[in-house]
């Protein structure tokens, strides 16, 4: 039972990197649209907030990776 709760952990996390991964990736695609198409000052402002978002995202992705691999080095999971 203990082994299935572990995958099933493990499982959780990468989904949840996966996810987050995905988010960085949608924001720097806006983020590049923004900086192509619109240049007013409202622009800078979402363009200032989105490479704030998209740090953070990047920060919460490395994170999650330190977690797993901590976690697998826990359950001596190679």
């Amino acid at each position: 039972m203990a082994k299935q709760w572990i995958d099933f952990r493990l499982k959780d996390m990468y989904a949840v990197k996966h996810s987050l991964q995905n988010v960085v990736r949608q924001k720097e695609q806006e983020l590049n649209y923004i900086k192509d198409h619109d240049k007013t000052s409202a622009a800078e402002i979402k363009i200032s907030q989105l490479e704030e978002d998209i740090e953070h995202e990047k920060w919460l992705v490395q994170k999650m990776v330190n977690e797993i691999e901590d976690f697998k080095i826990g359950n001596k999971i190679k």
